[in-house]
């Protein structure tokens, strides 16, 4: 089918419910020219032929309308513009629909301000944005091409973390790309509790703490509560975390809803059960919201959630103090940033530990133009692995800055530079810098672990740093390569009847003044132990021991080698653990599987709040289940949900920063 060359002259609206190729014409366009398109779910338009644009304007009173839920294919330009005699933007409603570029020939991107839904990038030429920023605000995928913003911004505004993909070193944005991200710690808690007994019904406020007793004239308890507008969003909110206490009687359980529009008391497969402790004490229950997440998508790519509903299922005589219901979210992913420049590609990577106020994170790369040693001064003394850092990696650096009236407390990063000239030979002579402007020093911040740094040279270095603080410019510091001056053969720590043996040993020294052995009881304050004087200039085996006073506290080690020179090089850390209890501040108390043969409760006590992951792996080593889970000191019930498993041995990890537990549970 073929449309008319001429322009539309009156407005016209054309309801697509079948593919349409549109061949390019001898004016190499085609244009709406006031008119009104709509095309509809499942249908496919394709504007082929060389460089053919589209044009989607205004013509006088009448405004250049497309509608789009359906696909468009393009090969050339894309140009939603403002006519000449008519002030306003012709409008492209995205609906549901993907936009494609996949011509081979370079194009350009005019969005006239307006928004794409799905977005595809599969132009090896490449795409520029003209006159205005590109907004997707559900997916973009780079699948060939890079895309060239100016001065302009590539937005995507979808939460996930793969609401960006495909990119690569031949496929990423050479310019400014802005992504909305989550942040922290998410947290919706329920404005007000609604519960009722018989027919009375009562509301309260949230964080207060109310109490419900049963009646011999209403044997069961239905507390119900909706969290209207509810955000449907599993990257941001993935638990459901309740805090209660049975105060007298037997409870029985909880129920937890997912409610539509179509069922606004869903039930089925919307459902999770957890059973409750009668024990009298306070209670924190946190059930994975992935274990009864199964909805369907509506044709917009959203699920139709109003709210959330929870029932409290008890018999006779029992009284309740609930004290809060929350939705909640585990720690934020990592966002890919896959910036460069028109010939090379920095990929950066962040995760947002803590913040306030952040909603969107902006970044680009800067190549050094002229390149010119050393790009900066870097803060005196400034190091790594106790080596001082003399330059820059010289292609460039990457410029983070989040929404106004953003600001980030803590954040883990990971930057990997190309085009470089002069990579270290050695990955561990790297780390990330930063800086608040061209015109301030270099400096470290947040932690820098020395296992998670790689490549050398011309080729991609990555560096990483976690708990990095605030936003700015940011790059890779390198030090000189100097030989360590100690090879240490072993360096370990062991308990006696009264005391904490401490030894090491090494092959060879070089210019070795001495050992300064620091202590530590939680990995964060290191005090010095002792000071040991070394062996100078040697190529023999040294044998060190020291000792230290008994304590079932779990202690942590580490050797600081000092040269004559004054340079000084860390250890590996090591714990010794005395006791004969768990130090752990978590322990597993009781394994329930379920009914289905998808679910397992945990019941675990704590010793202090924390974030806990669990994973479940069957006798292959595969995994089956995976979760980061915020959890407070007491008694704590979990439940998991994983794919059907068959009966049999199943082995359960337990782990959080510092401490590890593995157990073997049998599904009979």
């Amino acid at each position: 089918m073929k449309l008319n060359k001429k322009n539309v002259r009156k407005i016209v609206t054309i309801f697509l419910i079948f593919s349409l190729l549109i061949t390019k014409y001898s004016t190499g366009q085609l244009v709406n020219n006031g008119g009104v398109i709509m095309i509809q779910s499942g249908a496919d338009v394709y504007i082929t032929g060389g460089g053919t644009s589209f044009t989607n304007q205004s013509n006088g009173g009448s405004y250049g309308t497309v509608h789009s839920y359906g696909n468009i294919f393009l090969d050339g330009h894309w140009v939603n513009e403002t006519q000449t005699l008519n002030s306003a933007n012709a409008t492209f409603n995205a609906g549901s629909g993907t936009v494609k570029f996949n011509g081979t020939s370079s194009c350009n991107l005019n969005s006239g301000g307006y928004a794409f839904f799905n977005l595809i990038i599969d132009n090896t030429a490449g795409v520029t944005l003209t006159t205005n920023s590109c907004r997707v605000d559900k997916a973009a995928t780079l699948t060939n091409g890079i895309i060239n913003t100016g001065s302009n911004v590539f937005s995507v505004e979808d939460y996930s973390t793969t609401s960006l993909s495909g990119f690569n070193t031949s496929n990423y944005i050479n310019g400014n790309l802005s992504r909305r991200v989550t942040t922290g710690y998410a947290s919706e808690e329920f404005a007000s509790l609604l519960y009722t007994t018989s027919s009375t019904t009562t509301n309260t406020t949230k964080g207060s703490i109310i109490n419900v007793t049963s009646t011999s004239n209403d044997p069961m308890i239905n507390m119900q509560t909706v969290l209207s507008g509810f955000p449907y969003n599993p990257a941001v909110y993935k638990f459901v975390e309740v805090r209660y206490r049975v105060l007298s009687g037997t409870a029985g359980s909880m129920e937890l809803f997912w409610c539509t529009a179509a069922r606004p008391w869903a039930d089925g497969g919307y459902r999770a059960v957890v059973g409750l402790i009668s024990d009298g004490n306070w209670h924190n229950t946190i059930v994975d919201l992935h274990s009864f997440w199964t909805l369907t998508s509506d044709g917009s790519g959203n699920v139709p959630v109003i709210g959330f509903r929870y029932d409290w299922c008890t018999t006779d005589g029992v009284t309740m103090d609930i004290d809060y219901l929350k939705i909640t979210g585990s720690p934020t992913d990592e966002y890919d940033f896959p910036v460069g420049t028109s010939s090379q590609y920095e990929l950066a990577k962040i995760k947002i530990n803590s913040s306030t106020g952040i909603t969107h994170i902006n970044s680009n790369f800067v190549a050094f133009n002229p390149p010119t040693i050393p790009y900066g001064n870097i803060q005196s003394g400034l190091s790594v692995n106790g080596t001082p850092i003399t330059t820059i990696l010289d292609y460039g650096y990457w410029n983070f800055y989040p929404n106004t009236g953003g600001t980030a407390t803590s954040y883990d990063e990971s930057l990997t530079s190309s085009g470089q000239t002069n990579g270290g030979s050695s990955a561990d002579q790297h780390t990330v810098v930063k800086r608040a402007d061209a015109s301030s020093d270099w400096i470290c911040s947040g932690t820098h672990d020395n296992a998670t740094q790689s490549g050398t040279s011309t080729n991609p270095i990555t560096a990483k740093r976690s708990s990095v603080n605030g936003f700015s410019h940011h790059a890779i510091g390198r030090s000189d390569l100097i030989t360590l001056p100690v090879s240490l053969v072993s360096f370990k720590g062991k308990c006696e009847q009264n005391f904490i043996l401490i030894n090491w040993i090494t092959s060879s020294e070089t210019n070795n003044d001495y050992f300064e052995i620091e202590k530590s009881e939680d990995l964060y304050s290191w005090h010095l132990l002792t000071v040991v004087n070394g062996a100078g200039n040697s190529n023999e085996l040294n044998y060190y021991q020291i000792t230290d006073v008994f304590s079932e506290q779990t202690l942590y080690y580490r050797l600081k080698q000092v040269d004559y020179n004054g340079q000084y090089f860390y250890s590996d850390i090591i714990a010794v653990i005395c006791n004969n209890t768990p130090s752990s501040p978590f322990y597993l108390q009781q394994t329930n599987f379920g009914i289905n043969d998808n679910e397992t409760e945990l019941f675990l006590n704590l010793t202090k709040e924390t974030y806990l992951m669990i994973e479940l792996y069957n006798c292959l080593g595969q995994k089956l289940y995976h979760s980061n889970v915020h959890v407070f000191s007491g008694n704590q019930n979990i439940l998991i949900n994983y794919n059907p498993v068959a009966k049999g041995m199943y082995i359960l990890v337990i782990h959080d920063k510092y401490y590890s537990q593995t157990y073997k549970i049998i599904r009979h």
